[in-house]
């Protein structure tokens, strides 16, 4: 069990996975928050057992090592910061 599920939003699929598995208030919280533009989003844990699940987009540049390593450090830095602004402990 982890405090924070953290879910790359710009993949489709995996998003997708989670919301389902989240149940229906997390797909309303988090269809809300797109509504409004809010990235990264952070949504109840619905039926998962985490306290929140945080959406944060992320695209990266495979054939670019130093931009694919700088915005694979941005998504977990603002994973990391989310988790101590908030007062949780663990991310998954």
């Amino acid at each position: 069990k982890v405090d924070v599920v953290v879910v790359c939003s710009t993949s489709e699929i995996l998003c997708r996975a989670i919301i389902t598995a989240a149940g229906p208030q997390v797909k309303a919280e988090y269809s809300a928050l797109q509504a409004d533009g809010q990235q990264p989003a952070a949504t109840s844990n619905g039926l998962l057992p985490c306290k929140k699940i945080l959406f944060i987009p992320w695209r990266g540049d495979r054939s670019d090592l130093p931009s694919l390593k700088k915005t694979l450090g941005k998504f977990v830095s603002t994973a990391i910061k989310y988790a101590f602004e908030n007062g949780h402990t663990s991310l998954g």
